[in-house]
């Protein structure tokens, strides 16, 4: 929650500034930043899950 916020600031900031090479940033691109980077951080952070040790097994109590 904090990460999005700072990524919503970051990218409310950065609308309007030029970038050598291309130009001005799209607009377009700055409101799907946040977006973009929560999702690779929290792949990169995540990495591999393991899944439970008796997946498909019936619960017997």
């Amino acid at each position: 929650c904090l990460m999005f916020g700072f990524l919503e600031a970051a990218a409310a900031r950065l609308q309007g500034i030029h970038i050598p090479l291309i130009g001005e940033a799209p607009v377009q691109l700055m409101l799907a930043l946040p977006y973009i980077m929560t999702v690779l951080l929290l792949a990169g952070f995540i990495g591999r899950a393991n899944p439970p040790a008796a997946i498909g097994e019936p619960y017997v109590k």
